[in-house]
């Protein structure tokens, strides 16, 4: 499941994270929001990450959320990301 957000306001859009069927995911983009904030925070160019991203995925795992099960506790809630593709990759496998 997505939904379309370019800033933190727009998740009103899709209801309550408690009653949602938005729930993990709004968990999620609250989180990338949180995470693009401390980057403004640091003085990091948005502008520039956002360039660098165009036509690729990142790829991570949501982590430390106090009620959800990992095999690890993590000292934050977060997202680790771990990989990036390529969108533009024709390559057939």
């Amino acid at each position: 499941m997505g939904i379309l957000a370019n800033k933190e306001e727009d998740l009103v859009k899709y209801g309550d994270t408690k009653g949602s069927r938005f729930k993990y995911v709004l968990m999620i983009a609250r989180c990338w929001f949180k995470i693009i904030k401390d980057l403004e925070r640091m003085n990091m160019s948005i502008a520039k990450l956002q360039t660098a991203l165009s036509s690729k995925t990142l790829i991570g795992e949501y982590v430390g959320h106090k009620n959800l099960q990992h095999i690890m506790k993590y000292r934050k809630e977060t997202i680790v990301f771990y990989a990036i593709t390529d969108n533009t990759d024709n390559e057939k496998i």
